[in-house]
């Protein structure tokens, strides 16, 4: 699936939500790795939208953009990651 169908705020949020289910149903079936791997899914979901509003940015494409141009990002870097150490920096 290409990644600029779940770009927007909106759908990050979406997905936080939706990821965050996913992974209270597997810990109700006791699955716990795969549990803890859709929490931290949900966790970079959510972080990222909120960095979307933070910096007034419409999707990830554009807080890319935004975070390079501050250097907060390194210019060979992407938004597009799932380490969320990267992210919190």
């Amino acid at each position: 699936m290409a990644r600029n169908h779940f770009i927007g705020v909106r759908e990050q949020l979406k997905s936080s939500i939706h990821r965050l289910d996913d992974a209270k149903a597997l810990l109700d079936a006791s699955r716990w790795r795969g549990a803890m791997y859709l929490a931290g899914y949900s966790i970079e979901c959510l972080l990222k939208a909120k960095l979307m509003k933070i910096f007034d940015c419409q999707n990830l494409l554009d807080l890319e953009d935004e975070l390079q141009r501050r250097h907060l990002l390194a210019a060979n870097a992407t938004i597009f990651t799932h380490q969320l150490e990267s992210l919190v920096r």
